[in-house]
């Protein structure tokens, strides 16, 4: 399994923001929406405005067979999207299995083949998954707690056969490398909020957090409240309505990086001539235009329509 996702899955709290370029603003129009792509390793794709240039090309890293053709083509159709469309995109999530099944070696040449296109396209890219939320024998993990189980602070202290190929492409000038950090933080939004619809009654424990965390924080809408947005009981002004809020809260918060409007948007209905995936352009659009009109300009991230997928981005988001 080799799966590419766009956006944020999960709230990324050990993203590497050390790089340059890290907490540049982006204007209006150069906004992140995010993706996500199936190879069976796991990664999500986002927009943030595709610098030129790059890397070597890398036909020589591993022999192509029809997995090797897939995944490339449609991380490809990705960087090229961004390309054409003069945006700049990100990839949240990328991952594959270790040596489980005794291919390692097999799977490494297909991401150092992927790694080096995106190195290519100087494309933002972070690694599913590592923490304490996994345990130990997650297949995708690039790194677990095996020397002290249960005893590490932040349940990571091995490197698994993922990460010869992770530290071999590290953050640089152009781009912004790391891997997710996965912890308890999965379950921060069904500990805080109602299930009923989202209060402003814990604004001030995430604020604190944002402070004591010791890391760069990406805010992510991720409560299970499921309404789609668009449908009658959640019109699109109420999804604008919340991020001019949590705008308004956050804007000065030094440790936030950025927001990540929305976590693997899909199933939004059709209104009216809109199709979903327009719909979902539409509320991404108003409610980033509510974060600048209150002067934010922190960094958006928005994934695209149908769970953030790459291998449909083009499609569903003719333009950006």
């Amino acid at each position: 399994m080799f799966e590419a996702r766009s956006g944020g899955r999960k709230p990324r709290r050990g993203v590497d923001l050390s790089g340059d370029g890290a907490a540049r603003r982006l204007s209006r129009r150069r906004f992140v929406r995010g993706a996500a792509a199936g190879i069976s390793v796991l990664s999500v794709t986002g927009l943030l405005a595709l610098p030129r240039g790059g890397a070597a090309s890398a036909q020589a890293v591993a022999q192509p067979d029809a997995l090797h053709r897939r995944v490339r083509a449609e991380l490809g159709r990705f960087t090229g999207w961004l390309q054409v469309n003069g945006v700049d995109g990100y990839v949240g999530e990328v991952g594959w299995p270790d040596d489980y099944a005794g291919d390692a070696g097999r799977w490494n040449a297909l991401a150092k083949a992927w790694f080096a296109d995106a190195d290519a396209a100087n494309l933002w890219v972070t690694q599913w998954a590592t923490g304490e939320w996994w345990g130990m024998g997650y297949k995708l993990a690039p790194y677990e707690d095996r020397r002290f189980p249960g005893d590490s602070p932040n349940g990571v202290d091995s490197a698994d056969t993922q990460a010869e190929v992770t530290e071999a492409h590290p953050t640089t000038p152009s781009y912004l490398r790391g891997v997710n950090v996965s912890g308890a933080e999965f379950g921060a939004p069904f500990s805080t909020e109602p299930t009923s619809g989202f209060s402003n009654r814990h604004l001030g424990r995430y604020d604190r957090a944002c402070h004591y965390v010791g890391d760069y924080y990406v805010e992510h809408n991720g409560c299970g409240v499921r309404y789609p947005i668009g449908s009658r009981r959640l019109p699109i002004r109420f999804f604008v309505d919340l991020w001019r809020r949590l705008s308004a809260s956050f804007r000065g918060a030094p440790g936030i990086a950025g927001y990540g409007l929305m976590n693997e948007p899909a199933r939004v209905p059709r209104v009216g001539d809109l199709s979903p995936a327009r719909v979902w352009e539409n509320a991404s659009q108003r409610a980033l235009d509510a974060i600048r009109s209150g002067g934010d300009g922190r960094l958006v991230l928005v994934q695209g329509y149908e769970w953030a997928g790459a291998q449909r981005w083009p499609a569903n988001h003719p333009e950006a």
